[in-house]
Order: C-alpha cells, then structure tokens, then sequence
C-alpha cells in the first residue's frame, strides 16, 4: 500500500514537471518572438502555452500585446478579458485594454479602464499618462491636464511634452 502511494506521488511530480516544463517553455518562446517583434510567432507560442495550462493569465495578457500591436483589436480585447477574468488585481491589463478600447472607440471604456488600473496601482504613470490621452480625445482637458501633470510628476517621460501642447496657458 505504502509502496502504491510512493509511486503514484513520484508519477504524479514527474508529469506535473513535464506538464509545467511544456507550457513554460512555450510561454518563454512567445517572449522571445514578442521582443523580436515576430507578433505571429509569439501569438502562435503563447497560444501553445495556453493549450497547456488554460489558466496562465500571463499568456494570455501577452498574447493580447501581440494582438494589439498587430491590431487585432478584437483578440486581443478578448485576450485582456480573460486574463481580466484570471487575475482581476493585475492593473497593466486594464491599462492594455483601455488601449485597445480607445482603438476600438470605446472611450468611457477606456476611461474606465485606466481608472481601474489606478485603482489597483496608484504607482501606474503610464495609466495616468493614457487615462490623459483619453480626456483630451473626449474635450475634457481640465481633467486631461492634472492627469498629465501627475503623469510627469511620477516619472512618464512623454507626459511633460503632452502637458505643454495642451495644458499650458501661457502660449
């Protein structure tokens, strides 16, 4: 019985390490496609990864980079959703998504979004920089300006460019 049990836990760590190993070695060549800028390639790898381990929330928030910056805004909105859906506390998904809803004119989508992302991390300048972008396109500049400025003051090297071409009253 002992000796049942001993085996049946040495199969069991030995499949999970084999199972672990194929979605991560996947997952790893999706990311070296993605920072080669080879978008389909890495798509194809993360979608590998997912395959392997549907619950890989990285994967899928990769694969839906991928998908946006081949604008394919439906999957890779689908994509965000998911790993939305996996991991709710992640605030670089909402802000991709916001991305991807600006693209796809969704702005209070979008707005929503960012703020969300601000929520989960109030750290997040590029959040602030983009949930600016996005009051400018709607003529709430106001808004857009202390966004901007909050952007700067964290760090986001465009925001101060961004604050002077529509914030700076004295041009």
């Amino acid at each position: 019985m002992k000796t049942t049990i001993f085996l049946t836990a040495l199969l069991l760590i030995c499949s999970t390490s084999s199972f672990s190993q194929r979605y991560l070695r996947h997952y790893n060549k999706g990311n070296e496609y993605l920072d080669t800028r080879n978008y389909q390639e890495a798509i194809d790898e993360f979608t590998k990864a997912i395959e392997s381990f549907g619950d890989f929330y990285e994967a899928y928030y990769n694969r839906g980079l991928a998908k946006n910056i081949i604008k394919d805004y439906p999957g890779a909105l689908n994509d965000y959703n998911k790993a939305i859906e996996l991991r709710p506390s992640f605030a670089p998904v909402f802000n991709n998504r916001g991305l991807v809803k600006k693209e796809l004119e969704d702005m209070r989508g979008a707005i929503n979004d960012y703020c969300t992302a601000i929520r989960i991390d109030n750290t997040f300048a590029d959040a602030y920089f983009n949930l600016a972008n996005a009051y400018i396109l709607i003529q709430q500049t106001d808004s857009a300006c202390l966004h901007y400025r909050k952007a700067h003051e964290m760090g986001q090297k465009r925001a101060f460019e961004q604050f002077a071409k529509h914030c700076d009253k004295s041009k």
